[in-house]
């Protein structure tokens, strides 16, 4: 059973270490890729150079999702000059990266160059839940079990000594992980659904091109539009953005 269990575990880190490395070597691939881009002479190698990164870097994003893969999509996608599909995977990446400054100002670059207002200044709300706001999941969990943690060591240790500073201090910590846990569960359960308009798409009053238009002007390309319902076996969004509300279809929308 000991030599079954070791010869498993040798299985699996063999095998970790063997996709690591596949990973590490195409994002080293799709890098150079892009290095070319950027000093492509003309523009057929730039575009080959470029879209070749964005490819490897689409696959790395389906195994292996991550902010910094969706920053360097996002990045490819801007030198193309999508800056629709560019803006989509900065907020995507702002997800997982949420106080990264270069991704906040690439995004205004993006947001720029489609003639869009950047995105307005915190509100005191959530200046006080600094930590619902400016720290990823990944983040909150992680904060979440170091909390509980030493909640769990400061009452043990206050059931050993009975010293009141362990038991005030377990308190502190499980105060903490509360308020964690509950900024997870807000995220999951209650949190809203947003995306971006990567192409521009006429507003209807209902879902349905045969009804009136909410706007004559359709949605512009990398708005953020907050996802109020799906309709039409998901082939139409009832969305609000730009300050209007209406029905866009689905295919014009990516989800962040």
């Amino acid at each position: 059973m000991i030599k079954f269990t070791t010869l498993l575990i040798s299985c699996v880190v063999f095998v970790s270490s063997t996709l690591c490395a596949d990973s590490v070597s195409r994002a080293e691939a799709a890098l150079q890729y892009y290095r070319e881009g950027e000093v492509a002479t003309n523009l057929d190698q730039r575009e080959n150079a470029f879209n070749e990164a964005l490819a490897i870097y689409g696959e790395l994003a389906e195994e292996f999702p991550s902010g910094r893969v969706n920053f360097n999509l996002g990045n490819c996608y801007f030198q193309l000059g999508e800056y629709g599909w560019a803006s989509l995977y900065y907020h995507r990446a702002l997800k997982s990266l949420p106080r990264d400054e270069k991704v906040k100002q690439n995004l205004a670059l993006a947001q720029g160059k489609l003639g869009l207002e950047g995105s307005s200044i915190s509100s005191a709300f959530e200046s006080i839940l600094f930590f619902h706001y400016r720290l990823s999941s990944e983040e909150r969990w992680g904060w979440f079990s170091l909390f509980a943690v030493m909640a769990s060591l400061g009452f043990a240790l206050f059931v050993w000594s009975k010293r009141r500073l362990y038991y005030l201090s377990a308190t502190g910590f499980s105060l903490a992980a509360f308020a964690m846990l509950a900024s997870l569960a807000a995220s999951q359960f209650f949190g809203s659904i947003y995306g971006i308009m990567v192409h521009p798409a006429p507003l209807y009053r209902d879902a349905g091109t045969r009804y009136a238009l909410v706007r004559q002007l359709p949605l512009p390309t990398g708005v953020r539009v907050k996802v109020l319902d799906v309709t039409q076996e998901g082939t139409w969004l009832q969305v609000t953005g730009d300050g209007v509300v209406g029905f866009v279809e689905a295919d014009h929308v990516r989800l962040i």
